[in-house]
């Protein structure tokens, strides 16, 4: 829904019988939504065997750190790139 939102506060900017305090926050969601498109986890919702009900916006999903590898039996997690785990 998040071009409902951009739409509607578009439409209070424009219109001049506004308030500058109701502009000031519908310029905020403008531009909180305009920068959401770039954050397709904000924007999209996964829906899958593993996730019947959605991702909720990947609020569900977790990040792997690529660099963290096991490096001995004992698992002391050290980084590739040397950083401490």
């Amino acid at each position: 829904m998040p071009w409902r939102a951009w739409a509607l506060n578009y439409r209070v900017l424009s219109d001049p019988s506004t308030s500058p305090a109701e502009k000031a926050v519908a310029m905020c969601w403008v531009l909180h939504v305009a920068g959401d498109i770039r954050q397709p986890f904000n924007t999209t919702e996964l829906f899958s065997a593993a996730y019947p009900d959605g991702d909720g916006g990947a609020g569900r999903q977790f990040v792997i750190d690529p660099l963290r590898v096991e490096t001995t039996a004992g698992g002391d997690g050290r980084r590739l790139d040397g950083a401490p785990g």
